[in-house]
């Protein structure tokens, strides 16, 4: 990858604000870790979204840190949320939201962080950039939080109507007239009871067909 040393060579200008140092969680973080995160902040690799292919063996001659020692801050950088890491691709997260000379709202800062994106392996790291920052542009890899600007919007779907009541109130009152028949036709298969039963079976079977014809009649 090219290298941009600027316009008199000395490289590119990164700003940070100086109240990163007293940051409670930054101040949790060990001198190597810090050194790390330095180095890929304002690193000769990399550019205006602070997204972009990193290679361990040029933080290790610019810190002079071994490489073991590099993957293990990198590891803690990214289980504490400052950066991202995915197949040689690293993002520094809110780089670009607390650089005081980039602005998405500037025209020419944001067509310049677009083609950068989309020049970007197509990754799931450069799907969750874009989703984090809601920059509006087209991107193959579909958004987890739903979001998908401007291909595959979807229109939300509309409300079933609700029923009228009277057509509610109607079917309930035939549902309930089809059950009342249902039960008492599994009775009526022997309206008198059998001889053979015993005189306190015949008198409960008796009591409950009758219970059931009343029921049908103030029913219907």
């Amino acid at each position: 990858m090219k290298i941009d040393k600027g316009l008199d060579g000395r490289g590119i200008y990164r700003a940070i604000y100086t109240s990163l140092w007293d940051d409670p969680d930054f101040r949790k973080l060990t001198p190597n870790e810090k050194l790390v995160f330095f180095n890929l902040r304002t690193s000769p690799l990399t550019n205006m979204p602070v997204i972009y292919p990193f290679y361990i063996e040029a933080i290790e001659k610019q810190t002079g840190l071994t490489k073991k020692i590099i993957q293990r801050a990198m590891d803690t950088l990214s289980d504490t949320q400052w950066i991202a890491l995915q197949e040689g691709i690293v993002w520094v997260k809110k780089g670009l939201k607390f650089d005081p000379n980039i602005v998405l709202t500037n025209e020419k800062h944001f067509i310049a962080i677009k083609n950068i994106i989309l020049s970007l392996p197509k990754l799931q790291i450069v799907r969750d950039f874009i989703d984090f920052y809601k920059i509006k542009i087209p991107y193959p890899i579909p958004s987890l939080k739903g979001i998908e600007y401007p291909m595959g919007y979807k229109e939300p779907e509309k409300e079933k109507e609700k029923e009228p009541e009277k057509e509610k109130e109607k079917d309930s009152k035939e549902e309930e007239k089809l059950k009342i028949p249902s039960l008492f036709s599994s009775i009526k298969k022997e309206e008198t009871p059998s001889k053979k039963l015993d005189p306190v079976s015949r008198k409960a079977i008796l009591k409950e067909q009758a219970r059931i014809l009343n029921l049908q009649e103030t029913k219907t």
